[in-house]
């Protein structure tokens, strides 16, 4: 006589049956939940640079009116996304007060709304040139979203796409206005961006150029040139 099977035994059955063909449709093992995290697929990588600039005045530790114009874009810049603060190094024959060109721009960075203790002027026993400035700036490497060439309706092994997350790391390397956040985000508190805001209205306020008016008043110097 044939038997039954067991009501049970067919329930425990059809569930195995299931689960085998759900695991014949999920995705192959991982090395590791990493392995579909878009920041480590597609990592923003953000290097450190140095920001150079040369001031050689008119000889008489006064800057020309061009060198004035860019030293103040160069402080917008720092004040906008540097770090640390603004090294002013004068060679020995100078002196930190020799000719008054070093003094005369650590005032003028002051004036454009730096704080005393971001402007740093010193004596390079190495140099023999101009006054040479400098701050250290953060730039990231933008990842390159290239695999479009996959067919993504064609997937028999559930893989992430080859492009899965890039153009979200790239959109937010674009838009980030400090990279060295991507590092470490930036402290809260303190009066620094307050008192540097307050130095800006100052400036709009009895006329002189603010950073909205530097580069149209750059390129008017600039074309001037050799007429």
């Amino acid at each position: 006589m044939q038997r039954t099977p067991h009501p049970a035994r067919l329930r425990l059955a059809s569930v195995a049956l299931a689960a085998l063909v759900l695991a014949a449709c999920g995705s192959p093992r991982q090395p590791g939940p990493s392995a579909l995290e878009p920041r480590d697929i597609y990592p923003l990588n953000v290097t450190a640079q140095t920001m150079t600039y040369e001031v050689h005045g008119n000889g008489a530790g006064t800057l020309l009116p061009a060198e004035g114009i860019r030293l103040d874009r160069y402080v917008d810049e720092f004040a906008a996304a540097g770090h640390g603060a603004i090294v002013i190094e004068t060679p020995p024959a100078h002196g930190p007060d020799g000719d008054g060109l070093a003094m005369a721009v650590a005032g003028r960075a002051v004036e454009r709304g730096l704080a005393a203790s971001e402007v740093v002027v010193r004596v390079a026993p190495e140099m023999q040139g101009p006054v040479r400035l400098s701050y250290e700036l953060y730039a990231v490497q933008i990842p390159e979203c290239r695999g479009w060439y996959e067919n993504s309706a064609f997937n028999p092994s559930n893989n992430t796409h080859l492009n899965f997350g890039c153009a979200t790391q790239r959109n937010l390397g674009m838009m980030v206005a400090d990279p060295a956040d991507l590092i470490s985000p930036a402290g809260t508190g303190g009066t620094q961006d307050a008192q540097r805001a307050a130095a800006i209205l100052q400036l709009y306020r009895t006329g002189k150029v603010t950073s909205a008016q530097t580069s149209t008043a750059l390129e008017a110097e600039v074309s001037n040139v050799g007429n």
